[in-house]
């Protein structure tokens, strides 16, 4: 029933100690205050109340940016006109952040019109050609059976035929492009892809903790809301190692972000990929790269220097993906984040700076390198790659406390001294390395 997406609802018997009689629905429909009552003959009798989407309920239009439309050299321009110098002089993260914010939705505004997209039954390859062919068959059956004659018998068929050609003709080209774009474009070929399903996966209904199953999306969404967030460890913060101060000249700096780096890294930003919270698309990010990395920069540097992100960032849509099991527990149930592309490009460009690049990687297959350490050196970089190991892929090791802290007091006894912000990461490795 699960691989179906089918939901069975009687759990009392029917007939004597026996259930011979099922309630399977879709998982997309609600069945409200099932109970089994009075018999009829050898069998009783089942009441419930079944909520169903009225099918003639008009769907709004939804209006979205248009960017085949789009004018993004003036956008840039004006993007380029504003002297964030000044308008960003003494502020802190957040103020840095809603000031670059409001001139990108500004700008957007003026120079990406939008466009009204509404909700339709028609296939991604239906064209207003098959439309018209479509149209000019039902004229031609209606002669038909007006006037029933041969030449409009031969008129009728001939306009099937190029319903169907055209209908084959333009549903392959649609198929190869989807295929041709996979790589680029994934999002568009598995939409298509699933829609060729007669059913979809949907989410529950829900069991809460007190055993009651709950059918609206609200109460679903609680439920959900309640189970990852008790996923995640709590670190007692009453207790911050103090830094280790050492009589030595070799210090290691505080990182800092340069404008390069996060250029680069805006300018690799995958178009087809969903907008966050925040609602600003990775499209418009890319094509203004260059002018918005210096404000961006300076946002990334003053948040790493107080400690503080903007608020934006801390907020992500949460989209549950069912796993396997039971489709009305919970735990059966994964957590897909969709968070601000500010905030992922940030994490990305710590990453690139500190753990990934081409340098290290040729570094670690150089049996030589090790031979040209002393044993201080040694212990230090033997407990560095365990690091990279664990947090250049999208997981992380049990064992990444032990890891990171054996990197760090062999830091200590080879002699580098480091900063506060150094040991603040350390306190917090929850939270840093769940976003690394």
């Amino acid at each position: 029933m699960n691989t179906n997406s089918l939901q069975q609802h009687v759990n009392e018997p029917t007939r004597r100690n026996n259930i011979f009689d099922l309630v399977m629905t879709t998982t997309d429909l609600s069945i409200n205050g099932l109970e089994v009552t009075d018999k009829i003959g050898d069998h009783q009798m089942i009441n419930f109340s079944l909520e169903v989407q009225d099918p003639n309920t008009r769907t709004q239009h939804k209006q979205v940016l248009d960017y085949k439309r789009a004018n993004f050299e003036l956008r840039k321009e004006e993007l380029g006109s504003y002297k964030y110098e000044v308008l960003m002089n003494n502020k802190n993260a957040e103020e840095c952040y809603m000031i670059l914010k409001d001139k990108i939705a500004t700008a957007t505004d003026h120079h990406i019109p939008r466009k009204r997209i509404r909700p339709t039954n028609n296939p991604p390859w239906f064209s207003q050609e098959i439309k018209r062919l479509i149209n000019a068959r039902q004229h031609s059956y209606r002669r038909l059976k007006r006037y029933q004659t041969e030449p409009h018998r031969q008129e009728h068929i001939h306009a099937c035929r190029a319903v169907k050609r055209t209908i084959k003709s333009t549903k392959r080209n649609k198929e190869i492009t989807l295929a041709a774009q996979a790589k680029t474009n994934p999002k568009s070929f598995y939409k298509y892809v699933n829609d060729q399903r007669l059913k979809r996966d949907t989410i529950g209904p829900l069991i809460d903790s007190e055993g009651s199953t709950q059918t609206n999306n609200k109460s679903k969404a609680k439920i959900h809301n309640t189970y990852f967030t008790s996923v995640f460890t709590h670190e007692d913060l009453t207790e911050i190692p103090q830094p280790h101060v050492l009589n030595t000249q070799e210090i290691l700096s505080d990182g800092e972000f340069t404008v390069e780096e996060v250029e680069e890294q805006l300018s690799i930003l995958n178009p087809y990929k969903s907008t966050g919270p925040d609602g600003l698309g990775p499209w418009i990010l890319k094509e203004t790269a260059e002018v918005i990395s210096e404000p961006l920069t300076k946002i990334f540097n003053r948040s790493l220097e107080i400690g503080m992100v903007p608020d934006d960032w801390k907020h992500a849509n949460v989209t549950p993906i069912f796993k396997k099991g039971n489709k009305q527990i919970p735990n059966n149930y994964r957590p897909i984040s969709l968070t601000s592309k500010f905030q992922r490009q940030r994490m990305e460009t710590i990453k690139t700076g500190l753990f990934d690049g081409p340098q290290i990687r040729e570094i670690i297959k150089d049996t030589s390198f090790d031979d040209a350490l002393n044993p201080a050196e040694l212990s230090v970089w033997f407990s560095l790659k365990p690091v990279i190991a664990n947090f250049l892929g999208n997981h992380r090791r049990v064992q990444y406390k032990t890891v990171v802290d054996k990197l760090m007091e062999n830091f200590c006894q080879l002699g580098v001294r480091m900063s506060v912000k150094m040991h603040l990461l350390r306190s917090h490795l929850d939270y840093v390395f769940r976003e690394l």
